[in-house]
């Protein structure tokens, strides 16, 4: 199944567990069942297998991952076994929890740094970011020493880059062009 389609079964997941205001035990339901299959080699081998018929893996669904889970992610992984999809159950998985995510208002980002930040600077700066956007934000700090000094801030597909080594390069571009 496309990304495409993953996300399409995701927001109508995302969709009816909110409706049913049940997005937490849909969340929980949707973790045990990938926990089962991480921690299951054969039954996560028997699961993604295509040429296992589906009346096999809904009876090791049913045994294995389904016990306990909310109703409708048991519908969701039956609809997905019927429909010869579970094989894009993990692509389903996280974007179930990027849409919930969206939904509480959480943004998560990368911020590569010139130099380790200390606690105080992190802080501030975490504290900018969530005023900026209005949104909770949850920073992965990464230390990068190639840029030489300043940040780099990666929002999805969105880069804003403050670093000095791309502030060198334009400068190195813009001398280039007046010579």
């Amino acid at each position: 199944m496309s990304q495409a389609a993953a996300e399409r079964y995701a927001g109508a997941l995302f969709e009816l567990a909110s409706e049913k205001n049940a997005v937490e035990d849909v969340g929980q339901g949707l973790l045990a069942v990938r926990k089962a299959l991480q921690a299951d080699a054969g039954a996560a081998k028997t699961f993604f297998a295509p040429r296992v018929p589906a009346t096999e893996k809904r009876r090791l669904a049913d045994q294995k991952l389904l016990t306990g889970v909310h109703p409708l992610v048991a519908k969701l992984v039956r609809l997905l076994i019927d429909r010869r999809r579970e094989g894009s159950l993990w692509s389903l998985i996280l974007c179930f929890f990027e849409l919930k995510e969206t939904a509480e208002g959480i943004l998560r980002l990368t911020i590569e740094t010139a130099r380790p930040l200390d606690d105080a600077a992190r802080t501030a700066l975490v504290a900018k970011l969530s005023s900026a956007t209005g949104k909770k934000v949850l920073p992965e700090i990464v230390d990068n020493a190639d840029l030489l000094g300043g940040m780099r801030i990666t929002i999805g597909s969105t880069r804003i880059d403050g670093s000095l080594k791309r502030a060198l390069e334009s400068l190195g571009k813009r001398l280039k062009a007046a010579v």
